[in-house]
């Protein structure tokens, strides 16, 4: 069992199924999803890099393979302190990744598999269904 910063921790890898490291507690998940698409869909592992901060208020950006129509949400990574709660040391093996599912409306991912997203996304489908319509005429 040893300690490290948190804020020192370039990187994260959280795994489904698996548990954290503890010391003072009882080992959790890893993972931890909450809301409605978790009964459909959860990921295998969550990768989560350090994007910044100091002390224990440190922000991550975490990516895993997720399908098209779901995006993280809120994502929270908690670790045991090593000396108590708000202590920046923790526990190597300790932290685990609280998050939730978004899933998006089918209007975006249509827009998504047409030609990528942009502000005019809508413009596009106006203008294509009047040329269509000329056309006819």
């Amino acid at each position: 069992m040893s300690r490290i910063a948190l804020e020192t921790i370039p990187s994260l890898t959280f795994y489904k199924n698996a548990l954290t490291a503890a010391r003072r507690t009882s080992p959790i998940a890893q993972l931890v999803c909450a809301g409605n698409p978790c009964a459909v869909y959860q990921p295998e592992a969550v990768f989560c890099r350090n994007i910044g901060g100091s002390g224990v208020d440190v922000d991550w950006k975490c990516e895993a393979d997720l399908p098209s129509s779901l995006r993280f949400g809120k994502v929270e990574v908690s670790c045991e302190g090593w000396s108590g709660p708000g202590d920046p040391y923790v526990m190597k093996g300790s932290c685990s990744l609280g998050y939730n599912l978004v899933q998006l409306p089918s209007s975006v991912l249509w827009d998504d598999a047409r030609s990528g997203w942009s502000p005019f996304s809508s413009l596009r489908k106006v203008f294509g269904s009047m040329s269509l319509f000329f056309l006819i005429l």
